[in-house]
């Protein structure tokens, strides 16, 4: 499958549940480390990351259809799971594939797929950004779907799990031994400059 385009979606609350104190006023960094090593390791892919607590519905479902991605990501929490479903949806109109990551998505995963057409894939990983790049990987065609660690997904017989290691963890000369420093620095430029703009209209320091 011929993957240059990705978008992934750090997803807003449902409408029906409440505010909280500090919702829009930190930068979804989840998304945009995964959007970095997706970078790193596909350099030729253009990745766009969005949080959704900042962005309305309306502008997300726009960019789905303009940008036409291959793939769209999701980061999915109880809290933001209709809503979830309903970018899934759009996503899935626009002919991309789909996968849900995080918390909720990694509880509930056989469930969402048993029950849930629009949703192709879960991502189980605690540390999701080596698991997602495989993924990509595997879409591209470089690797056979079960070597991709932590991955969920529909065969003839029935819903597999991948129930191997996220990443390495054999110690090796020139690699951090604790496995969060080889994730690297989030590139926050792969968020858009609106989002920014309502994090710092959302600060103290603003008001």
């Amino acid at each position: 499958m011929n993957i240059t385009r990705v978008i992934l979606i750090n997803v807003g609350k449902d409408s029906d549940v409440s505010s909280i104190a500090n919702d829009g006023s930190f930068p979804a960094l989840g998304v945009v480390s995964l959007a970095t090593v997706l970078k790193q390791a596909h350099p030729n892919i253009e990745v766009i990351a969005v949080d959704g607590q900042v962005t309305h519905r309306a502008d997300i479902e726009a960019m789905i259809n303009s940008f036409r991605p291959q793939l769209v990501g999701l980061s999915v929490l109880g809290s933001s799971y209709k809503t979830s479903l309903h970018f899934a949806a759009v996503a899935k109109s626009a002919g991309a594939v789909t996968i849900f990551g995080n918390d909720h998505a990694a509880v509930l995963g056989r469930q969402i797929l048993q029950r849930r057409k629009d949703v192709d894939y879960i991502c189980t990983a605690d540390i999701g950004e080596f698991s997602f790049s495989a993924f990509v990987n595997f879409l591209k065609g470089g690797q056979p779907i079960e070597s991709v660690p932590r991955l969920l997904y529909r065969t003839r017989e029935g819903i597999a799990h991948n129930d191997l290691p996220e990443v390495d963890m054999i110690r090796r000369p020139g690699l951090p031994a604790n496995v969060l420093d080889r994730i690297p620095v989030p590139d926050r430029r792969l968020l858009p400059d609106h989002n920014w703009n309502a994090y710092l209209s959302s600060s103290p320091l603003q008001n």
